[in-house]
């Protein structure tokens, strides 16, 4: 069985920018975002956010809004 996993992107779809968070070793691919520089808990945008378990949740956060769409959840080692 591989150890690894792969998140599909449609074609097309551009990485703005891929960030790591050492404490929780979540890793953020964005699609979209009004930044690069700073905090990324203060982007607006799109954005994957991945999980060493293998839990996938897509991130839309604008001025209005904040959701939340789990792709894939957390699949479990054997």
């Amino acid at each position: 069985m591989s150890e690894s996993n792969n998140i599909w992107m449609q074609l097309g779809t551009r990485c703005h920018m891929l960030v790591h968070n050492p404490q929780t070793n979540v890793w953020e691919v964005w699609t979209s975002t009004n930044s690069r520089s700073g905090d990324s808990s203060k982007w607006l945008g799109t954005y994957l956010e991945l999980h060493s378990d293998g839990r996938c949740i897509q991130h839309i956060r604008s001025e209005t809004e904040v959701s939340a769409i789990v792709i894939r959840g957390a699949t479990q080692c054997h």
